[in-house]
């Protein structure tokens, strides 16, 4: 039943890529807003790491074409490639800087270069002074508060700001936030216009769903189990595309959506059988990122870091073990996945 959405996957990232996209469109598009990038810094020299970084979310705000794929409900694929930015816009600024950390210390650099970085002091394995790719969002907070909260409480941190520096810091932090609204509302228009010409009735029933949430969740915290799934992937695409922070994790889907998906069931909005068919769907997202039939031949040439977390225990220190941890097992083992991983939490009480 997933096949169709396996082989438009596939097709997107490429039969022998890993992580990527190969859309030539969209790779020239980043390419162009690359060189916007590099004429806006040399036309503003004084411009500070806040005015450039707002300068990308503007751009991506003003250009970002969303990527659906029809037997799909999830509206977070941003075309940048994602949650492995490693050439995104929002890795423009880091890109752009690498001659200060050079500069800093020539001979500290050439080691890094020719030795690795694991054997330097202060520079970390996935980048110089600060790891760009072992990250972790804060989803229960955006789950919870959305990202419309967050924006609401910069908002009020702009009236308590006491210097300049920090007033543009927290402007840029609302400017980002402002177009990550746009970006969902992009989403929604797509999916809508699309639904004028689509036969397909299955990508129709994709494409409605899109049109009704994209532009309510996760700008408001998500209200139905469709809205939570759907805002771990967005969470974690937007701040790659956004920031170039690649995030590697999923976060802890049985324990932040459980509540979600008992409200679901207790008001008839779902099944179980209709949510175990978006947790494969979900999943799938991540396992067809790379070839899985590549020859490996070194460290990571098969590593596609996007893992997510079940069981553990839940605030009041219970153990996590529900409908979700069995739901997520069963998919993950019945479609043979790799990717995400899985990573189990569990005691003797589990």
């Amino acid at each position: 039943m997933n096949r169709k959405l396996i082989d438009e996957l596939r097709a997107y990232h490429g039969a022998n890529g890993s992580r990527v996209c190969i859309d030539t469109e969209r790779l020239a598009l980043t390419k162009q807003l690359k060189k916007d990038m590099d004429d806006f810094a040399a036309a503003h020299p004084a411009a500070s790491v806040y005015a450039l970084r707002g300068r990308i979310y503007d751009l991506v705000a003003e250009q970002f074409r969303p990527v659906l794929f029809p037997h799909s409900p999830f509206y977070a694929e941003l075309g940048g490639n994602g949650g492995w930015n490693n050439s995104g816009l929002g890795r423009w600024l880091l890109e752009h800087n690498d001659p200060m950390f050079r500069d800093a210390d020539p001979a500290a650099w050439e080691r890094f270069v020719e030795q690795g970085a694991g054997r330097q002091r202060y520079f970390l394995c996935c980048g110089p002074y600060f790891d760009a790719s072992h990250n972790s969002p804060p989803f229960s907070n955006l789950l919870k508060k959305g990202f419309k909260g967050i924006y609401d409480e910069a908002r009020e941190a702009r009236n308590n700001c006491r210097t300049p520096e920090e007033t543009e810091f927290v402007e840029c932090a609302i400017k980002g936030l402002l177009a990550v609204k746009t970006i969902l509302e992009r989403y929604a228009e797509t999916a809508r216009e699309r639904l004028r010409t689509a036969a397909d009735p299955e990508e129709r029933r994709f494409l409605a769903m899109i049109a009704e949430h994209a532009a309510r969740s996760p700008w408001n915290p998500p209200e139905t189990f469709y809205e939570g799934l759907n805002a771990l992937w967005f969470i974690r695409e937007i701040i790659a595309e956004l920031d170039g922070l690649m995030t590697n994790s999923l976060g802890r889907p049985d324990a932040m959506l459980i509540d979600l998906y008992r409200n679901d069931l207790a008001a008839g909005r779902t099944t179980p059988d209709e949510a175990g068919d978006l947790i494969c769907r979900f999943l799938l997202h991540g396992d067809c990122q790379y070839d899985r039939d590549v020859t490996v031949t070194g460290y990571g040439d098969q590593e596609n870091e996007i893992v997510f977390t079940l069981g553990g225990c839940d605030r009041n220190g219970e153990e996590v073990f529900n409908d979700l941890t069995r739901m997520f097992l069963r998919a993950h083992r019945e479609l043979n996945l790799i990717y995400p991983k899985p990573h189990c939490r569990f005691s003797a009480h589990s």
